[in-house]
């Protein structure tokens, strides 16, 4: 061979060992994941970080094997549940210490035979309580303190739901007393100040929002209520 002649090519299995996938960068770039108040719900429904409240097994972690499509793949439709959240009020409350065997005490007499399921998620510090009927709900909601802690409920909501805001609602009338003045066309599942602003964010059982809703006799009109998104904990 003379010493003119060109270097063999690299062996392919060596150079694919060597050089980089194309766009392998972006896989270890950091990502950006919205979140929100208004996506918490969303959260929730992922069954993967719940623990489950029961009498007798006090508890145990709920897994996913399947897909979705292919859990419900020919599974009869069940029936309707509706869910009450619950929050610590101060945010050093922890409700993952609460006693399960008493939970499920106290929510068998607030709610005789209506609980499906209490579930409790560590994470984000929820407790949510699924019953069969919406008649037991107005009573749920008023909890406000589950053992030593003092918490604040919310509604879940599902798909059948759309939250729609009002402004401009005089920030001295309290959540209780806006439920008895607000009225509508169609029919309001929850009603919650936006902290202490004039802005009032009702959930409506439609999938469409209605054009207004009185406060009294007063007219607002209602906007699509858009939740503001929370930064990752590293920013």
């Amino acid at each position: 061979m003379g010493d003119n002649e060109p270097p063999p090519p690299p062996d392919p299995a060596q150079r694919s060992a060597s050089s980089p996938l194309p766009g392998a960068d972006n896989l270890n770039s950091p990502g950006c994941h919205e979140s929100s108040e208004g996506s918490m719900t969303e959260e929730m429904d992922s069954d993967s970080e719940f623990t489950v409240v029961t009498g007798r097994r006090l508890k145990r972690k709920l897994r996913r094997t399947s897909t979705t499509s292919e859990t419900m793949a020919g599974m009869p439709t069940g029936p309707k549940v509706f869910t009450v959240g619950y929050v610590p009020v101060k945010k050093t409350d922890n409700l993952n210490t609460l006693n399960r065997q008493k939970l499920t005490e106290y929510f068998r007499r607030v709610a005789v035979n209506q609980v499906k399921e209490i579930r409790i998620n560590a994470r984000l510090n929820v407790l949510m309580v699924d019953v069969t009927t919406d008649g037991i709900i107005d009573t749920l909601k008023a909890i406000t303190g589950l053992g030593n802690i003092q918490v604040r409920s919310f509604l879940a909501h599902g798909k059948e739901t759309t939250t729609g805001v009002i402004s401009d609602v005089d920030p001295e009338i309290n959540d209780r007393d806006l439920v008895q003045l607000i009225s509508s066309t169609v029919r309001i599942l929850d009603i919650h100040r936006i902290g202490r602003s004039r802005c009032v964010k009702v959930v409506f059982q439609c999938d469409s929002l209605p054009a207004s809703v009185k406060v009294g006799y007063v007219r607002h009109r209602v906007r699509p209520y858009v939740p503001w998104p929370l930064q990752c904990y590293k920013c």
